[in-house]
């Protein structure tokens, strides 16, 4: 029996440092860990830069893959470590994240060419048609409450447990496009969705079902797993280098024990 790991970069065993190009990120990452100390036998599907859009649709098209003619799978659980939930992904494939608009400018506010590679491009160029505005804002709240509650609800119906756990912060790539008010109102809407209701209702109805830090936000009392890796390891020591705030070879080990930590006592 499978099972599968979707993420974004901090999943990718693949992962490259744009910042740091010539630096060999080949360590161990932690769904690694995972494998060796369950027995897991991993397919690892993270991707760099990938929204939640592809990180569960990603998954399903795994479970599907591995379905049998019978109506059975070979996948005994999905772990999904979900990003940011301001990216999105374009019809093209192509994923866009509103962070990158603020990542390609000096501090005078002017474009900086050598910090514009293909994939800012194309974000620079999908926000100038579509706003990162409060509609866009509210409609990714919901959308990405819809996708989880679908992945749980496709995994319940196929018996596969379902791990999710919020890898880097959910919301606060939102707070660098609208004011206070404006982000607490998108704690609101995520609080109200109905599928919000459904999710928490998945989770009090099936032992299958395990989330880690729900509902993620620390305004409503969740957390990510960032959060719990710099109580674990302060001043950035799990991080690559100051320029790249991916986990380096400690950081992953942390993540894969702070998992087992909470996993251990939903068994």
């Amino acid at each position: 029996m499978k099972t599968i790991v979707t993420g974004c970069s901090w999943t990718d065993r693949n992962y490259k440092s744009h910042h740091l190009p010539d630096i060999d990120t080949s360590w161990k990452k932690w769904d690694e860990y995972l494998g060796d100390s369950y027995g897991w036998d991993i397919i690892n599907v993270g991707q760099s830069g990938a929204g939640n859009d592809y990180i569960l649709d990603r998954a399903l098209e795994v479970i599907h893959d591995n379905d049998s003619f019978e109506g059975g799978s070979n996948i005994e659980r999905c772990v999904v470590a979900l990003s940011e939930w301001a990216r999105c992904m374009l019809p093209n494939g192509v994923g866009v994240n509103p962070g990158l608009l603020t990542s390609v400018f000096n501090d005078n506010g002017e474009l900086n060419p050598r910090k514009l590679k293909l994939n800012h491009q194309t974000a620079l160029k999908f926000f100038e048609v579509y706003p990162f505005d409060e509609r866009f804002q509210k409609q990714r709240v919901k959308d990405n409450l819809y996708k989880i509650y679908r992945f749980i609800d496709i995994c319940n119906d196929k018996d596969i447990e379902v791990i999710i756990f919020q890898m880097i912060p959910a919301l606060e790539a939102f707070k660098d496009f609208c004011s206070t008010k404006e982000w607490l109102i998108l704690n609101n809407i995520l609080l109200n969705d109905p599928y919000f209701a459904r999710i928490e209702q998945l989770i009090r109805d099936n032992h299958n079902v395990k989330i880690m830090g729900w509902p993620f936000n620390p305004p409503m009392g969740g957390s990510c797993m960032l959060d719990d890796l710099e109580k674990e390891m302060k001043n950035g020591t799990w991080a690559i280098d100051t320029s790249d705030g991916h986990p380096n070879a400690m950081g992953h080990e942390v993540i894969s024990n702070l998992f087992m930590k909470w996993y251990s006592n939903e068994l």
